[in-house]
């Protein structure tokens, strides 16, 4: 007990030293990137106003109709060119990067057939591990475990995947691999995420240990419902 209290306490100042260095508090983006803007906010709309229009009153603008009407036209402009033809314009070549060519290379390079199911069972398979070993381990229902590597159509959570690194004793390079084929990655704006990469990173397997370090740092913990 004495020695599972010194070594979290070491383990608590290895993480806060992690964090420090890692951890962005820069989390929040601006919203205006992510939403539509209409363009209706920056005109006129049916029976309001314009968002450019200034504090005058448009009735004490002077009323000139007739000098309006009197001004001389512009001169006509001259007529425009004709366009030149189709062999004088840029050719893009088929080999771009936008091309189909280009993105069926692409996907030879980084797409993966296996699916996140797939590469569970594989895991499961290659360490003898049992849905009751993953259950001990970090403390997941064994009905989503079966959920889970029976569909490969079933997205679990992050923080499910996180856990099923953990009980499946993956480095952090198999965790990252892991993660990409539900969708995530770890993330510098979330300390639950660093907290997670470090632990990973330095192999603390115990789930006690880990909800331990978690609960210190404030950051939910496995198992809790």
């Amino acid at each position: 007990m004495l020695y599972r209290k010194i070594k979290n306490i070491f383990l608590y100042h290895k993480i806060s030293n992690y964090l420090e260095n890692e951890f962005s508090p820069d989390s929040h983006v601006g919203t205006d990137k992510y939403i539509d803007i209409d363009i209706n906010e920056h005109f006129d709309r049916p029976g309001g106003h314009s968002s450019c229009s200034t504090s005058r009153d448009t009735n004490s603008l002077p009323h000139t109709p007739t000098a309006m009407h009197s001004a001389p036209l512009p001169p006509a402009a001259p007529a425009m060119c004709s366009a030149p033809p189709a062999s004088a314009q840029p050719q893009i070549p088929e080999s771009t990067p936008a091309s189909a060519a280009g993105i069926a290379d692409f996907l030879k390079t980084n797409y993966s057939p296996v699916s996140f199911a797939q590469r569970l069972n594989l895991y499961m398979y290659e360490r003898d591990i049992t849905t009751a070993m993953i259950y001990k381990r970090c403390f997941i229902d064994r009905k989503l475990i079966s959920k889970i590597t029976s569909s490969d159509h079933y997205h679990p959570s992050k923080q499910t995947v996180f856990a099923l690194c953990i009980a499946l004793r993956l480095s952090l390079l198999e965790s990252e691999e892991f993660l990409s084929l539900a969708g995530y990655t770890f993330s510098f704006h979330s300390k639950y995420d660093l907290i997670i990469k470090f632990l990973l990173d330095n192999q603390v397997y115990s789930i006690d240990t880990v909800n331990d370090m978690l609960f210190h740092f404030h950051e939910p913990c496995f198992g809790e419902k």
